[in-house]
């Protein structure tokens, strides 16, 4: 062992009647070590995990582009676009979608009704993750003979009241409605006639832990028995693109304008959900302030704890230079002293943060509002990279804070020091 992490380990830990403990202020400025990096750790996985996690559900509630027609009108389903979609490399599937905002209405004794967005898709090639969430109930198959199927977000099915087998209403206007509107010169038979009603099953309850604008908003149906309820055949709102890489969502989205052109366009999940993405966005920035802010604690918790010690260890500095130690070793001495209380600090920070990482991830300890967060519990994504930072970042801040009251030390007269 070298002279000065000898001298650097005595000083920490000193062997005061037979027993090798820690000074009381070793003690405070490990445990402060410890509980910013742990603290930093922390915030970085639960700030990770939290975008991931609302990224990975929105990404998976729908698909990665729309093509979509300029005004939101409806299409006639066409083979062309559909090869031309799939021609692109990127693109890993193309499913035709109907979407129509609609009244839900029970039809049971205790009346109750909720507006929602019913999205017609096809079975077959729906590309989304709502086959995997359904809850209760089953998923669109051929056991399903209701002339309009329904499946439900469970928000929506308790604000309904409903469970699987129940039947409810669905009442959608037409585009003559839209058109004219209700006034008080058209009667009432008259606009019954411009609007849709059919009564539906609810064959399915799914749970997507989105809450808001997601499972209290959205009901899902088949693509063939929505076009039979609005009387729109061969009619779709558009097509549902899931690409193969993410990253080139953009550029994808791109060479499918060009491919197709006016007047359908291509808008990625990013933009459809952009207030959702730009509020992710902004929790991440809050990182650099972190950092910043637990750089300044541990920098002044570093520089205070050595000038306490350079200050008790006066006259042990005193002895140590009379004995021919130079000011470069003394200076080395507490620069040593400042990187095994980090060493020690951060060891501990990573096992704590390590520690309640998993225990929330396997417990749930902490819970979260669904209608403000989209999720019910706190997300923690486990990273090594994260501790390897971190950690890192803690060593050269504790080394970057030792220069200071090291150079105090070094700079002592020893035979001023041996007189005090």
């Amino acid at each position: 062992m070298r002279f000065e992490i000898a001298i650097a380990r005595r000083f920490l830990f000193p062997n005061r009647e037979k027993e090798n403990k820690p000074t009381f202020i070793s003690v405070v400025a490990t445990g402060g070590i410890a509980l910013g990096t742990a603290a930093l750790i922390l915030t970085l996985s639960i700030v990770q995990g939290f975008s991931e996690e609302i990224k990975n559900k929105i990404i998976g509630f729908g698909a990665h582009i729309h093509l979509i027609k300029v005004g939101g009108e409806f299409i006639k389903q066409d083979s062309v676009i559909a090869i031309k979609t799939t021609q692109n490399p990127n693109v890993a599937s193309a499913s035709p979608f109907l979407q129509k905002d609609v009244i839900l209405k029970t039809a049971n004794g205790a009346s109750r009704i909720e507006p929602a967005l019913l999205k017609a898709i096809e079975p077959q090639t729906d590309n989304s993750f709502i086959r995997r969430k359904i809850t209760s109930g089953t998923y669109f198959g051929d056991s399903v003979n209701a002339a309009l199927p329904l499946i439900l977000g469970k928000k929506l099915a308790q604000k309904l009241a409903l469970k699987t087998g129940d039947k409810l209403l669905v009442i959608a206007t037409t585009k003559d409605f839209a058109a004219e509107g209700f006034n008080a010169e058209r009667n009432v038979k008259d606009a019954l006639k411009a609007m849709r009603i059919e009564t539906a099953t609810l064959v399915g309850v799914y749970e997507t832990g989105l809450s808001q604008g997601f499972d209290d908003a959205i009901a899902f149906t088949t693509l063939k028995a929505a076009q039979n309820f609005l009387s729109m055949p061969e009619m779709i709102s558009g097509y549902e693109i899931a690409v193969k890489d993410i990253e080139r969502v953009g550029q994808t989205a791109a060479e499918l304008d060009r491919d197709i052109g006016f007047p359908i366009y291509a808008r990625t999940i990013y933009q459809l959900y952009q207030s959702i993405f730009v509020w992710l966005r902004f929790q991440e920035n809050i990182i650099p302030l972190l950092l910043v802010s637990v750089t300044i604690v541990a920098a002044f918790n570093v520089i205070s704890t050595l000038l306490i010690i350079v200050l008790e260890k006066e006259r042990e500095i005193g002895v140590i230079m009379s004995f021919g130690a130079s000011a470069k070793q003394v200076k080395t001495i507490f620069v040593s002293q400042a990187l095994l209380m980090a060493l020690a600090g951060i060891a501990i920070g990573n096992a704590l943060a390590f520690g309640l990482s998993v225990a929330e991830k396997s417990l749930r300890l902490v819970s979260l509002s669904e209608e403000t967060y989209f999720i019910s519990n706190v997300a923690i994504a486990i990273k090594p990279a994260n501790y390897v930072v971190v950690s890192g970042f803690a060593t050269l801040t504790c080394w970057l804070a030792s220069l200071a009251p090291s150079g105090v030390a070094a700079r002592l007269h020893p035979v001023k020091a041996l007189r005090k």
